[in-house]
């Protein structure tokens, strides 16, 4: 196979298409259609997808009347002001209801998506995943045909495996969609590795790791960084920049033990090109703030170059909700000095999956290019550039 040529079939194919759909209103249609023609909307899955998909339903004024889930804690409470019914209830309307299952095996090592539907096999009027919508929410058109069809080449060259490739492949035709009809087998399920960052297949740990966490959010890729490698590193350096995950990551490390804590230092900024004042929006529901020029709260930037100047940095991760490039502009002293390891996310933004990894190849040539995708949906991909060797 030429996995270049593919990749430059599908943009030629599909970027106009995907650009048509884009600019008009056919995906608020289609739920709109579905609304009118049921009693009831059901999101079955109470996470981030689900939230996502209500809180984009509620903003086109389509209206969304319960979630439910397989979690008896959630039964009763409430997200963006639905509440949550047990699945014995939604049995009792499922002749009345369109559900939406939104779920994904993120961190688990099950298929929760596929057995949602399996519960509801009787029920007869449902989408059996949210993958195209999630899709769509991210993707943008900043970039010209030319910049795409030209970046998608050099990225798919670049590419170090055929794993790689082939998700490459997949990401790029659910980058340029134009039709809001669901899949009902979703291609991304054999990709799904629910170890993210760490995984061994790219990350090689060392005793003298020294790690910067930018995206740190409550500490749960410095817990599970813990869990693989309890105290066999030199450190571990956290940014997070939301103040109530701050507070919640700052609690994270105070129940650890003490020679673990002091190794682990916590910094209450952004992460970017140069350092200064922001403003960002927190999205405690969807679990990313980003900055932005209409933000609400104020927030200082740092620039990992001075930061960690005196550090022998290993790796450097960063989930910054489409920040990544700016963020990686202010590291490059510190990536031409030490060559660590990069798991950047590509996922927030169409302009971010192509920049990101061509920013990497025009700038620090001494990188393996992969990608590693850890949910069932867009979400979630991750660029790892490993030092060749």
């Amino acid at each position: 196979m030429n996995y270049r040529e593919c990749a430059e079939q599908i943009i030629k194919e599909q970027y106009e298409s995907g650009l048509r759909f884009y600019k008009t209103e056919k995906m608020k249609e289609y739920f709109l259609q579905k609304r009118k023609k049921y009693k009831y909307f059901c999101i079955f899955g109470g996470g981030v997808l689900g939230t996502t998909l209500c809180n984009w339903l509620r903003k086109h004024g389509i209206r969304t009347d319960f979630f439910c889930d397989n979690n008896p804690d959630k039964i009763g409470t409430m997200i963006s002001e639905v509440p949550f019914i047990d699945f014995s209830r939604l049995c009792a309307i499922k002749e009345e209801t369109f559900i939406m299952v939104s779920a994904t095996n993120k961190g688990a090592g099950r298929r929760y998506n596929d057995e949602i539907n399996r519960q509801l096999n009787e029920f007869p009027h449902k989408m059996p995943n949210v993958l195209k919508f999630i899709a769509f929410y991210t993707n943008d058109y900043h970039l010209s045909y030319e910049e795409c069809l030209n970046g998608a080449g050099r990225i798919m060259d670049a590419l170090a495996d055929e794993q790689s490739k082939s998700l490459f492949l997949e990401l790029l035709k659910l980058k340029f969609i134009d039709s809001p009809e669901p899949v009902l087998d979703n291609p991304l399920e054999r990709f799904y590795e629910p170890v993210q960052y760490f995984n061994t297949a790219y990350y090689k740990h060392a005793d003298n790791a020294v790690i910067a966490d930018c995206g740190a959010y409550n500490g749960d890729s410095l817990r599970q960084f813990i869990q693989l490698f309890q105290d066999d590193f030199k450190g571990y350096h956290c940014f997070e920049m939301d103040r109530d995950a701050y507070l919640e990551l700052e609690r994270c490390r105070a129940k650890m033990a003490p020679e673990l804590q002091n190794k682990i230092a916590l910094y209450p900024f952004g992460v970017f090109s140069e350092k200064g004042t922001a403003y960002y929006n927190a999205s405690t529901d969807t679990l990313g703030s980003s900055i932005s020029i209409n933000g609400k709260k104020e927030v200082q930037l740092a620039v990992l170059d001075e930061i960690l100047e005196n550090e022998e940095v290993t790796m450097i991760k960063m989930d910054i909700e489409d920040s990544e490039l700016p963020a990686l502009v202010g590291a490059g002293k510190l990536i031409q000095k030490n060559h660590p390891i990069l798991a950047v996310s590509i996922y927030h933004s169409t302009q971010q999956f192509f920049k990101v990894p061509l920013y990497i190849l025009d700038n620090f040539p001494f990188y393996r290019l992969y990608m590693g995708l850890h949910t069932t949906v867009t979400d979630d991909t991750v660029l790892y550039a490993v030092p060749i060797q």
